[in-house]
């Protein structure tokens, strides 16, 4: 639901995978450790859910790319599509800075992989459909450091057409 995801959200975001604890969960939520073990064994298990919901949420957002024509159209199409974007990404870094890292089950990691490949391909497909030359597309992946871990804070996604 999703008073949980955000009380994840919000202690991923503070403390990181690592360092989070059901006790960080339950103290967040205002709930006991029996509430939080009727839902889930173990924090693993709640990111695991976390993963997979914002998984859902960029597969849909992939699938609602509509047409990217080299016209006013277009430009406002691939425009309101990245502004989406940009919102998803930044409302769920915490999940997706632990899919960058080597802290979870590998599983998750691949999912995390799977769906922003999912999201490049049709990003470049969309461009390539405006008449963008294949060869001429440059994207890659995100990058982050290691620090506080705010989403603005050594995140780049760089595209370049040329």
């Amino acid at each position: 639901n999703d008073a949980v995801d955000e009380v994840g959200l919000d202690v991923l975001a503070a403390k990181g995978y690592r360092e989070a604890r059901v006790d960080d969960f339950c103290d967040h939520a205002g709930v006991s450790h029996g509430t939080f073990y009727l839902y889930f064994a173990n924090k693993g298990e709640l990111f695991d859910a976390l993963a997979h919901e914002v998984g859902d949420e960029m597969r849909v957002l992939v699938s609602d790319l509509g047409p990217v024509g080299t016209g006013a159209a277009g430009f406002r199409e691939l425009r309101s599509w990245l502004a989406r974007f940009a919102d998803l990404y930044e409302h769920h870094y915490p999940v997706i800075r632990v899919w960058q890292s080597d802290d979870v089950d590998p599983d998750l990691i691949r999912l995390g992989a799977d769906i922003l490949a999912d999201l490049t391909a049709t990003f470049s497909d969309a461009l390539v459909a405006a008449g963008v030359a294949p060869d001429h597309i440059k994207l890659r992946k995100p990058e982050t450091t290691v620090g506080s871990g705010s989403p603005e804070e050594g995140r780049r996604v760089e595209v370049r057409v040329q």
